[in-house]
């Protein structure tokens, strides 16, 4: 395998978040800024096609959000009207040659009650 320095001046970044989300199964995430809210596939398609027509050199596609698992274990990157029942028809599904195994749902620790006293190690 070759390696080659990326070329900016030739190369595309598209950047995609998704911070809320309709379906009540897929839990918002607040820490991702809002910019892509509301965004369909269709838009998001139209944009990756448009950085892809520029690319002569490198396109990197940064998601940050929910990603659904279809029937086969595709992968579906979730956008606000995507449905976790149903994320063929409601993401934005990325091709692999393997299918994506499910990974356990991540918890955030619980918060500090705020009369509880706080341990300082």
């Amino acid at each position: 395998m070759s390696s080659r320095a990326v070329d900016p001046a030739r190369s595309r970044l598209v950047l995609l978040g998704t911070a809320r989300y309709r379906d009540p199964e897929l839990p918002d995430v607040p820490q991702i800024d809002a910019n892509a809210e509301g965004i369909s596939v269709a838009e998001v398609g139209d944009r990756l096609e448009e950085a892809a027509g520029q690319a002569e050199n490198l396109l990197l596609l940064y998601y940050s959000g929910h990603g659904v698992l279809g029937p086969r274990g595709e992968l579906h990157l979730a956008l606000t009207d995507t449905r976790r029942q149903n994320p063929s028809y409601s993401g934005l599904r990325i091709d692999t040659d393997t299918p994506v195994r499910p990974m356990p749902a991540v918890n955030p620790p619980p918060k500090p009650s705020p009369t509880a006293p706080l341990k300082v190690s």
